[in-house]
C-alpha cells in the first residue's frame, strides 16, 4: 500500500501477512480488492474477504487493510479500527491461532493503527511505518 491510495480511494485493500514456509521468510498475501462503497450511505460497508487470500503454505500472523480516503457530501471513512476490526482480531486468534498484530491503514489520515483483538496498541505515521527495516 502507498499512500494516496490512489487505485480506488472508496474500497478496502489488505490481505494477511504471516512466515512462508518454504522460504521461512515473512510475506505479505493480498486479498481481492472490497467492494466500492459511498460513505454517504450508512448500509455500505467497506470491506474485504480475507478468504480470497492464498494462505497455502502461509504460517498466518496477522491481517493488514485500508479505510478508504474518499469523501462524498462531506462525508468520509473512519479511519482508525472499527468494532468489526477488532471483533475479526479476535476471531482469528481464537479460531486460526493469528495472535500477531494486526494493521489499518487510514488513507485519509495517513496513520498506520496497530492493533490486537482488545485494543489499539500504537499509532504511528505512513511514511515512518514505511521507514522501518
Amino acid at each position: 500500500m502507498k499512500e494516496g491510495d490512489e487505485a480506488n480511494n472508496f474500497a478496502e485493500h489488505g490481505g494477511i501477512y504471516g512466515i512462508d514456509l518454504h522460504s521461512n521468510i515473512e510475506c505479505a498475501r493480498p486479498a481481492k480488492e472490497g467492494p466500492t462503497c459511498d460513505p454517504v450511505k450508512s448500509n455500505d460497508i467497506a470491506s474485504i474477504d480475507y478468504n480470497t487470500v492464498n494462505t497455502d503454505w502461509l504460517n498466518k500472523i496477522g491481517t493488514y487493510h485500508s479505510h478508504p480516503s474518499g469523501k462524498n457530501q462531506g462525508w468520509h471513512f473512519i479511519q482508525k479500527p472499527s468494532e468489526m476490526d477488532y471483533n475479526n482480531a479476535f476471531t482469528n486468534a481464537t479460531k486460526f491461532n493469528m495472535t500477531g498484530t494486526n494493521m489499518v491503514f487510514g488513507m485519509a489520515n495517513g496513520k498506520v493503527y496497530l492493533y490486537d483483538s482488545r485494543n489499539n496498541k500504537a499509532t504511528i505515521s505512513i511514511s515512518t511505518f514505511l521507514n522501518i527495516r
